[in-house]
C-alpha cells in the first residue's frame, strides 16, 4: 500500500518542478525568442508588422495594407452580403410602353336634312324641297346652305352634299330607284 502513495508524491514534485522551470523560463527569457514590434492604435496603420529573427534581422510578419478595405468606408461589397433582403411578393416587371391608338380622321356630322320632294321646271332645273328641324328649304344644284353643306348634284337616287368645313362628301337618298 505505500507503493501508491510514493508514486502519487513523485508525481506530485515532478508536476512542482516543472512549474518552478516554466516560471523561471519566462522570467528571464531567452535571447532567441521572437519580438514582435508593438503597433501604433488609432487610425489605420499601414506599416507591416514586423518580428525579430534569432539572428537580429526584423522579419515582416503581416502586411496591413492587405487588410484595408478599398471602396466607400461603411459600404459591404455585394459579393460580401451572405444574407442580401428578399421580398416575399415578387413585383412584376414593369408593362411595356404602348403609344395611345392615333384619333379616328375627323368625319361630317350626319345630314341634319329630310328629303321631302322633288319638282323639274320647264327650263329643265331641278329643284329639291328638304325640311331641317321645323323649317322648308328650296335648294337647286350648287347652292349653299348656311355656309356650310353646298349641293353637289342631284339625281333619281340620291342627292350629293359637301361638308364644306371638312371638304367632305354625303349622300342623302332620295328613296326614287335609278
Amino acid at each position: 500500500m505505500k507503493e501508491p502513495q510514493n508514486t502519487r508524491l513523485l508525481l506530485l514534485l515532478a508536476v512542482c518542478a516543472i512549474c518552478i522551470v516554466s516560471a523561471f523560463a519566462i522570467e528571464g527569457g531567452d535571447k532567441n525568442d521572437q519580438l514582435v514590434e508593438p503597433m501604433t492604435r488609432g487610425g489605420r496603420d499601414t506599416k507591416a508588422a514586423r518580428i525579430e529573427s534569432a539572428e537580429g534581422k526584423s522579419v515582416p510578419l503581416l502586411s496591413l495594407d492587405k487588410l484595408i478595405r478599398s471602396g466607400t468606408p461603411g459600404v459591404r461589397p455585394k459579393a460580401d452580403d451572405l444574407f442580401p433582403p428578399s421580398a416575399w411578393v415578387r413585383t412584376p416587371p414593369p408593362a411595356a410602353v404602348v403609344a395611345p391608338p392615333l384619333p379616328p380622321p375627323p368625319s361630317a356630322p350626319p345630314l341634319p336634312f329630310n328629303y321631302m320632294g322633288k319638282f323639274t321646271e320647264p327650263s329643265g332645273k331641278t329643284v329639291v324641297y328638304l325640311g331641317q328641324g321645323d323649317k322648308a328649304l328650296t335648294i337647286s344644284a350648287g347652292e349653299t346652305i348656311d355656309g356650310i353643306y353646298r349641293v353637289e348634284s342631284i339625281d333619281n337616287a340620291h342627292l350629293t352634299f359637301i361638308y364644306l368645313p371638312l371638304n367632305i362628301k354625303q349622300a342623302l337618298p332620295t328613296g326614287n330607284s335609278p
